[in-house]
């Protein structure tokens, strides 16, 4: 009964750092995926900056 036990509870322990691993990993792709869109963000803000930049200098010279 006591092995019974033992296999019972390396298993829940088991499953237990499954679910922990998953949550981490969960936690990482999201941040790597908000990450990523902070960085095309701000590209597009500096692509936007120059573009006004430009028709700036193109329509109000001095």
């Amino acid at each position: 009964m006591a092995t019974l036990r033992n296999i019972l509870n390396r298993f829940i322990s088991y499953e237990k750092s499954l679910s922990r691993n998953y949550l981490d990993y969960s936690k990482t792709v999201q941040l790597d995926e908000i990450q990523q869109a902070l960085e095309e963000l701000h590209l597009q803000h500096r692509n936007n900056q120059r573009r006004l930049e430009a028709l700036l200098k193109k329509h109000c010279p001095g």
